[in-house]
């Protein structure tokens, strides 16, 4: 997938949400079995020529029924453009299918925009970003973004656990709505929210 989103005007968005979707329900499988995947970005997504995506490198894998068994705490594990806050914070016990919902978050954001939300070049200054900053939101990237993706994308990579769809299911369900022109369920921030 990353090649894919390299080459521009290869893929529609159309197209690539399509992949998201596949992409989606594969994490939604493993979400199901109790593993979480923790390293979610397009270098792990391929498709084959068929069309089939396949969800690959389960190596930081964590099986909820295993729970800290597998990963220190305070440990930060992950490509960091596609880490939600907690796993760079290192808190391995709040790390469950909400941190692959925002990985889930960044990918459809760097197929709306062109680029994962967060660039740095010093991985410190990318991890303040990441737990401080709010991302640009799509549209005012690019005029095309249809708002209703822009909603299912910020709530995805919300700062806030609880605020976030609570698994792939979820993400998933919303995103069919887009596609099949129903409303979705995400709904902007408050603003009271927003304000603190």
């Amino acid at each position: 997938l990353d090649r894919l989103l390299q080459n521009d005007g290869q893929l529609s968005v159309r197209r690539t949400l399509r992949i998201i979707q596949q992409v989606g329900r594969s994490l939604d499988e493993a979400h199901r079995k109790g593993i979480i995947h923790r390293d979610l970005k397009p270098p792990n997504v391929l498709i084959e020529d068929t069309g089939r995506v396949v969800l690959t490198d389960f190596g930081l894998a964590r099986a909820e029924s295993l729970g800290s068994q597998m990963t220190r705490t305070w440990a930060v594990m992950g490509t960091p453009e596609y880490m939600a806050p907690e796993q760079v914070e290192g808190k391995t016990a709040d790390i469950d299918q909400k941190t692959d919902v925002y990985a889930l978050g960044v990918m459809l954001y760097e197929i709306l925009v062109g680029s994962p939300p967060f660039t740095a070049e010093v991985p410190a200054t990318l991890y303040q970003k990441i737990l401080t900053e709010d991302p640009l939101r799509p549209t005012k990237v690019g005029n095309a973004i249809p708002p209703d993706l822009e909603l299912i994308c910020m709530k995805a990579m919300n700062r806030d656990q609880d605020s976030r769809y609570k698994n792939a299911g979820d993400f998933l369900r919303d995103l069919q709505r887009y596609l099949k022109h129903e409303p979705i369920l995400a709904r902007p921030s408050s603003f009271l929210y927003r304000v603190r």
